[in-house]
């Protein structure tokens, strides 16, 4: 599953946006920020493996956005979307770390095939990675890597990363059948 962050200052794009990537069936939504102050914050919470990141924001820019997201660790793929086509605007965003810049209007399934493209490309649905993601998680909400508990909830959470469709019931099934018949 590939997690998608929206950042968007027309709410009505964003909304059309999230609904489209939740219908694709390797995708998610994790969020849309309306601003760029929102998006670096929704960045360190979500930790999303790509964000589709508009230029002109109000609070924080894109470009200001890509400055502060230019050294996080396991930094998102960054496709830049804007009306905006200048040379030097594209140059910039490209050296601050964007991945890949379109312009608007677009079509959205051209944007899809790029994410997909370049998620393939950096792994992000490497087991490793996810397990990273969810470990910080975890840390940042203070919980202890020691307790026997710690594992079967990071266990948890990795499930419904694979599969948000999955029901609390499955996964305990799955966990339980994993881990009773060691």
């Amino acid at each position: 599953m590939i997690n998608v962050l929206i950042a968007e200052d027309d709410e009505r794009m964003n909304v059309l946006l999230c609904e489209y990537i939740n219908n694709q069936k390797d995708m998610h939504c994790v969020g849309s920020a309306k601003n760029g102050k929102q998006c670096v914050s929704m960045v360190k919470q979500f930790y999303p493996d790509a964000i589709l990141l508009d230029i002109i924001m109000p609070e924080t820019d894109g470009l200001g956005v890509l400055n502060e997201l230019r050294n996080i660790p396991n930094k998102p793929i960054i496709i830049i979307t804007s009306a905006i086509f200048k040379e030097n605007t594209i140059k910039i965003s490209l050296d601050l770390g964007a991945e890949y810049y379109i312009r608007k209007p677009y079509d959205i399934d051209h944007v899809i095939e790029r994410i997909r493209e370049l998620a393939s490309q950096k792994d992000v649905n490497t087991e490793p990675v996810k397990l990273a993601k969810i470990d910080k998680t975890l840390a940042l909400l203070g919980i202890p890597k020691g307790p026997k508990g710690y594992v079967y909830l990071r266990e948890m959470l990795f499930l419904f990363s694979e599969n948000n469709q999955i029901t609390l019931n499955e996964a305990y099934k799955a966990i339980a059948d994993k881990y009773l018949s060691n």
